[in-house]
């Protein structure tokens, strides 16, 4: 705060200092203002705790997505591995799932996706399903290309029951 002193000059002698204003405060001092900011930061904390809420129900997608980039195309056990990583993700979306094999897998696939990735009429799905049966009957370069992609394809898209969703994005 500054100090102010009187004038020493004559003419000026007999005037009176006028005070100064007080300071402005930053912060507002209307109750409005007040609820607004309360609101705005509920709605922020809603919005964080959301995200962090899928964040966490997501971790399995992650992981899985992570492990599917591990597999080489030039394995010969590709695709067992990405049925044996598909069953994990269906057996922890739901451990009945466990159990499932073959068309009924696929159906399975299926009802977890809007779009329907893995059907039991395609081709693709017959001989991916045929080559784990079956290893004299590999897939072939192409196929395998195009299940890996299908695969990455259903674990980001696929539905996942246990989470709730409070608004779409």
């Amino acid at each position: 705060m500054v100090k102010h002193l009187t004038p020493s000059s004559y003419t000026l002698r007999n005037l009176h200092e006028v005070p100064p204003p007080n300071a402005v405060d930053w912060w507002p001092q209307t109750l409005g203002w007040h609820i607004l900011f309360a609101l705005i930061g509920a709605t922020l904390l809603l919005v964080l705790l959301h995200y962090l809420r899928r964040w966490w129900h997501n971790r399995y997608r992650r992981e899985a997505l992570a492990a599917l980039q591990k597999i080489r195309i030039d394995d010969p056990k590709c695709a067992d591995k990405v049925y044996q990583l598909h069953k994990m993700v269906l057996t922890y979306l739901d451990a009945a799932n466990g159990k499932q094999y073959g068309a009924a897998f696929l159906q399975t696939l299926n009802r977890y996706e809007r779009g329907a990735t893995f059907d039991h009429d395609d081709a693709l799905g017959k001989a991916w399903l045929e080559s784990l049966v079956n290893p004299k009957n590999p897939l072939s370069q192409d196929e395998t290309k195009a299940l890996i992609v299908r695969a990455k394809h259903w674990l980001r898209y696929h539905h996942n029951p246990k989470e709730r969703v409070c608004f779409k994005n």
